[in-house]
């Protein structure tokens, strides 16, 4: 009961905190492609058609970032649990007892 539950709230806050840094980390990116973005002056005829395709391009290569970085944490992830599964999988040597006969 206790056990199971303590699994499930640390579960959960691994959850919620991994998709805040990967939100941050994707707003933050968001924001340094948006400021190399060069537009034509704001009341010319261009800049309605030039904002809308930087905004996609941006967005598309922000989530594309984002999704990778999220990628590369699951993969991680689950190197780290099959190494732990090995490793409770697989018996110590029993030592030797070092009786000197």
């Amino acid at each position: 009961g206790a056990a199971a539950g303590l699994v499930i709230l640390f579960r959960l806050l691994g959850f919620s905190v991994g998709l805040a840094g990967l939100t941050a980390w994707g707003l933050r990116r968001f924001d340094e492609l948006r400021a190399d973005v060069d537009l034509p002056p704001l009341g010319s005829e261009e800049y309605e058609a030039a904002a809308e395709a930087a905004s996609i391009d941006i967005t598309t290569e922000a989530l594309a970032e984002t999704f990778l970085a999220a990628g590369v944490v699951a993969g991680l992830g689950v190197l780290l649990a099959l190494t732990i599964r090995q490793a409770v999988r697989q018996p110590k040597e029993p030592q030797p007892s070092g009786s000197g006969t």
